[in-house]
């Protein structure tokens, strides 16, 4: 009995003694798991701090040691490895710890460093000659400054974006794709293409006035009272196309001897429904002014299946003079966007916002009219 009582009682100081240590144990780790996630939350702070420092220019070549980087930060020494390592692997720093670190030099005094700029652009607008100018101008003159050039074409690829983004140039948004955007992103650093809304900063071309000189040209140079428009999204609030329709609604009002009619491709299931509405209507259209060169292009298609004369019995005309404009049968007549003055003013509002001047500022263009045989 009483070695059973000798074994229970060492038993018993053993399993205190476990108990113990594992507090002991437990109440350190909880120190370091507390010390670690104070790092965490000081990191993203810190390299902010010493990455715009280094494009400040306070530093210039070799970085001060980790103990004078600690001083000056008001962060332990580990914290700093941390943000170095960081900042080495995103290109700002290069060398070893324990060694000299480097600033990299194209980081000094160069506030588009590794900036993040997204190009928002559908698909089908890509083959346009002024989205390839403008894409190849920022591609040429950022890439040199060592920013980051990012090509989206759609609303999923952006919302799957996981870095920062300093800048969104957005073109031609229809509702749901400006709505996400205007949601997301500060107004600060969304530029929009092609389109006014208020409170955010737009390059592009005039298309209200677009669409006014397209009808005035057809009535006034042509002599034409019954014309009819051929847009798409006319219904949508940030369509460019339903710009270009108020610009010729606009010249109407003003000249009550012509008529004017319009149609959305949206609402019927194909365009050929479409010019047929147009052509249903009670005035006899002899001009079609089509807000885009691959509606106007389905006009001629139309025009020939119905067996009506372009440009005798039906004027075309279209927007965006596309390559394809000069070798549809006739040769169709354009507007062609200032691609060069769009593109120097894209960059220099692109310049501004990335540093920091957040103001807005609407830079628009009028296209030029290239007259062919369409008309």
């Amino acid at each position: 009995m009483v070695f059973f009582q000798r074994i229970f009682r060492i038993l018993k100081v053993c399993v205190l003694t476990i108990f113990k240590k594992y507090a002991i144990i437990n109440q350190k780790l909880s120190r370091l798991s507390v010390n670690k996630g104070v790092k965490m939350q000081l990191l993203p702070n810190l390299n902010k701090q010493i990455r715009q420092d280094i494009i400040n220019g306070k530093f210039h070549d070799i970085l001060p040691s980790i103990r004078m980087l600690a001083q000056e930060y008001k962060a332990g020494e580990s914290t700093i490895k941390l943000a170095l390592k960081a900042l080495k692997e995103d290109g700002f720093l290069t060398g070893h710890q324990g060694k000299c670190i480097r600033v990299n030099p194209k980081a000094v005094n160069n506030h588009f460093f590794q900036k993040n700029i997204i190009f928002f652009i559908k698909l089908p607008r890509l083959g346009l000659q002024l989205y390839t100018v403008v894409i190849e101008s920022l591609r040429e003159y950022f890439e040199i400054s060592g920013a980051n050039i990012h090509l989206i074409s759609s609303l999923k690829q952006l919302k799957a974006c996981r870095f920062e983004i300093d800048l969104l140039i957005a073109a031609e948004t229809n509702d749901a794709e400006f709505q996400f955007i205007s949601e997301q992103y500060p107004p600060e650093i969304i530029i929009l293409l092609n389109q006014i809304i208020e409170n955010y900063s737009c390059v592009g071309t005039d298309n209200f006035l677009a669409g006014y000189n397209a009808i005035k040209y057809l009535h006034q140079n042509k002599g034409h009272t019954n014309i009819g428009f051929l847009g798409k999204y006319l219904d949508y609030k940030t369509s460019h196309c339903k710009t270009r329709l108020e610009g010729a609604a606009a010249y109407f009002k003003e000249h009550p001897e012509i008529n004017l009619v319009s149609s959305d491709i949206n609402h019927f299931s194909d365009s050929a429904s479409a010019i047929d509405d147009l052509f249903a209507r009670e005035v006899k259209i002899t001009a079609i002014f089509a807000a885009m060169d691959i509606l106007a292009i389905g006009i001629l298609s139309y025009a020939a299946n119905k067996n009506i004369s372009i440009p005798e019995q039906l004027a075309v005309l279209g927007f965006d003079n596309s390559p394809l404009c000069s070798y549809t049968v006739p040769a169709l007549s354009s507007f062609q966007e200032d691609s060069d003055n769009i593109s120097f003013a894209l960059i220099k509002l692109a310049r501004e916002k990335l540093q920091n001047n957040n103001g807005i500022k609407h830079e628009l263009y009028c296209p030029q009219f290239i007259e062919r045989n369409s008309v």
